[in-house]
């Protein structure tokens, strides 16, 4: 099966490089880039059908797609990731993403929709699947040097 897309992948590329939101802005300018960054993602170790699990295709329908050989399955590089029929766009999409695992208490879904210019609902939605992504899990662990601003163990306790 294909490699699933996540916010995951793009904070790794946040913290690991320590991007800016004028560094983020250079790399991801238009949508193309966001499909470049997703099929570099989800592709780069080679292709594999979800329907049939056959290794070889053509191109698809659109250069951001690809067909496999086999069973002629038309696949986009978002089909299976978190951005699967997201409707915001890639570009904004990403930029939440960012925003989102950058800003220390994160964001509410009412500035979100108020910055990006989008229903409350949007916003509500695709940070539902960020927080979902984030998720610590045994898919992802983490295992390069982690840096935590605050934490707290065990009870609040009011005189510390």
């Amino acid at each position: 099966m294909s490699k699933i897309i996540s916010i995951f992948e793009l904070k790794l590329l946040v913290i690991q490089k320590a991007l800016s939101i004028k560094d983020f802005r250079k790399k991801f300018k238009t949508e193309e880039d966001c499909l470049n960054y997703l099929m570099e993602m989800k592709w780069g170790q080679g292709f594999k059908c979800i329907k049939c699990g056959c290794s070889e295709y053509v191109k698809g329908k659109q250069w951001f797609y690809r067909r496999c050989k086999k069973c002629k399955y038309d696949e986009s590089v978002t089909a299976n990731t978190m951005f699967h029929k997201c409707k915001l766009g890639l570009l904004r999409a990403f930029e939440m993403g960012f925003r989102i695992s950058v800003k220390k208490k994160g964001m509410s879904t009412n500035e979100l929709a108020k910055e990006f210019d989008c229903q409350q609902k949007s916003a509500w939605l695709l940070k539902a699947k960020y927080q979902n992504a984030m998720k610590s899990s045994d898919k992802h662990p983490l295992e390069t040097k982690v840096e935590v601003d605050e934490f707290l163990v065990g009870e609040f306790d009011e005189n510390k």
